[in-house]
């Protein structure tokens, strides 16, 4: 009886409990209006109409932290480690944090909720954050300036851009926000160009063959003009080894540098000839830009106009063409239809055309294709014969002019024989008449000698 009626005591608070409190905890009582905190080591009984809760004391090293709120009166306040940490009465905190290690190239962004100033911290240190603050974003390195590269930095207060260009190991301040880490500074070689769009779409031209030009950041507000070129040409396939079907392709080129240079580009498409035979051309256009001003203003497809204005001149001279006459000066038909049309479309676009060659043409039928064959082949056996007979030709005038040369020689040495002999005679004479005269004058008599040794 005694024990049911303490246990329906203890029940309803009348007695008393006995609690054994560790060196690690503290017991925390309450009564209806009041809390009051014990902590261990301690072994205490509380009376009866109070309420004990044990809880482990906070255990930190020297990088952790606890934000403790006061139930009372709301205030929170930071605890920093290392060490054992008791709670006040009325003090709770909800875990134990790790501070923000940052090594000497890290910062980080920190911001107050309750009046949201924002700061940055940047290593070598140990960050704790306060009462009301928050990691606003991941640890970052800082950002390396130099002169190969920029960071674009945004003012978040007013919106403006910023490029920071001078060297140094760059952090943002609270207020700026990164747009792009790392711009790499774009340097041109002698024969490229690039284009720069200002904000108000004007276009900036820079020149790799200009030296205060070949080297620069892009400047805030300002994008890089991207070139995209297409080719729509043709290629002929094979179906089942009986007939070709055309197909259409179209290729797609996309670059930020233009380059300058001497261009080559293979460009196929379907004529017809005035007896009505489609030809598949295989032609190659050698092609340089002369002015990246006029190109950018007038075309934003520089290939295809290109094309396009090549292909309807060569229709337009072909279909004037029969086949065997066009097959037998193919060449001569395309240049004179593209390099003698009108040029001035090419020099608006600032586009020169340097030269044009077929490099291979075939019918678009199986059976013409045949004809074509044995046109070719016949066209290649005249050209055979006619080589062939040009050879003759030039081996017969070698050994021509090699006698004609041969007779002029013997002539020479017949000259120079003829010449020999007459000097040797007018010698032999002069000997004769010095001794002739020798003998006279021996005998007394006296002759009159005039010698012409001309003669």
């Amino acid at each position: 009886i005694r024990t049911r009626h303490f246990n329906r005591a203890r029940r309803m608070g009348c007695c008393g409990s006995c609690f054994a409190i560790s060196e690690t905890e503290q017991l925390f009582v309450t009564t209806f209006t009041t809390e009051e905190v014990i902590n261990g080591p301690k072994v205490t009984y509380i009376g009866p109409l109070k309420k004990g809760a044990k809880t482990q004391a906070a255990v930190l090293n020297e990088k952790q932290f606890i934000h403790v709120t006061n139930k009372r009166d709301g205030t929170v306040h930071l605890i920093k480690g290392p060490g054992l940490k008791f709670l006040k009465a009325y003090e709770r905190y909800d875990q134990i944090r790790d501070a923000i290690l940052l090594k000497p190239n890290e910062y980080v962004k920190i911001v107050n909720k309750k009046d949201g100033v924002i700061r940055v911290e940047r290593g070598e240190k140990i960050v704790f954050l306060g009462a009301f603050e928050e990691q606003l974003e991941d640890v970052k390195e800082v950002i390396v300036v130099d002169r190969l590269h920029a960071c674009l930095v945004r003012d978040i207060t007013t919106g403006t851009l910023e490029l920071i260009m001078e060297p140094q190991t760059f952090v943002p301040s609270p207020i700026q926000q990164v747009v792009t880490r790392s711009q790499d500074l774009i340097i041109l070689k002698d024969y490229e160009v690039m284009v720069l769009v200002d904000p108000r779409g004007n276009f900036i031209v820079h020149r790799g063959c200009n030296k205060e030009e070949a080297s620069f950041f892009v400047p805030p507000y300002h994008t890089i003009l991207d070139i995209n070129w297409t080719k729509t040409s043709y290629r002929k396939a094979l179906l089942e080894g009986k007939s070709t079907k055309i197909e259409q392709v179209t290729e797609t080129f996309n670059f930020q540098k233009i380059d300058t240079r001497h261009r080559f580009m293979l460009y196929a498409f379907v004529v017809r000839t005035h007896d009505n035979v489609e030809i598949v051309l295989d032609i190659v256009f050698g092609w340089l830009i002369t002015d990246v001003e006029k190109m950018i203003n007038k075309t934003k497809d520089t290939t295809n106009d290109i094309c396009l204005k090549a292909r309807s001149a060569i229709i337009e001279k072909v279909a004037r063409q029969p086949f065997r006459e066009f097959m037998a000066e193919v060449n001569s038909v395309v240049e004179d239809a593209v390099l003698q049309a009108d040029k001035t479309f090419y020099q608006d676009r600032g586009i020169e055309l340097t030269g044009i060659q077929v490099e291979g043409f075939s019918c678009k039928h199986v059976e013409t294709e045949k004809v074509l064959q044995e046109t070719v082949q016949e066209t290649t056996n005249k050209m055979n014969r006619v080589l062939k007979q040009e050879t003759t030709n030039e081996v017969l005038r070698v050994e021509m002019e090699g006698r004609i040369r041969e007779e002029e020689l013997k002539k020479k040495v017949l000259e120079i024989q003829y010449d020999h002999e007459q000097i040797v005679a007018r010698t032999e004479g002069e000997a004769a008449s010095r001794r002739i005269h020798a003998f006279m004058n021996s005998l007394g008599i006296q002759l009159e000698f005039n010698l012409n040794l001309s003669t």
